[in-house]
């Protein structure tokens, strides 16, 4: 779910909330990880017809949650095609700020 307000004829503002449902973490079900609702901002201000600065904070509350957990193959390499049963911690917050110009 997520919303953006055109502030000025330069600045953008936007807000996103991600809803992570619980999910078992094991066919077994005997672990369930908790979901977690997470909060995402950005801004984007075109300062001249060319260049524009953004500033994006994702996970603002810095929410600590499992992601879909990952499996390991018997060569310690990560099994992408799995959900497996290693579960990992989800990206805390994230602050970006930058520019980008076009030539």
């Amino acid at each position: 779910l997520g919303a953006s307000w055109q502030a000025t004829d330069k600045l953008n503002l936007n807000v996103q909330l991600r809803d992570f449902a619980d999910y078992w973490n094991n066919t077994a079900h005997t672990q369930l990880n908790e979901g977690a609702l997470t909060t995402d901002v950005s801004a984007n201000y075109q300062a001249t017809p060319k260049l524009q600065l953004f500033a994006i904070a994702q996970n603002i509350t810095d929410q600590a949650y499992y992601d879909q957990g990952v499996s390991y193959l018997a060569d310690g390499r990560i099994n992408t095609s799995s959900s497996g049963t290693v579960p990992q911690y989800a990206m805390p917050l994230n602050l970006t700020v930058g520019a980008k110009y076009r030539f």
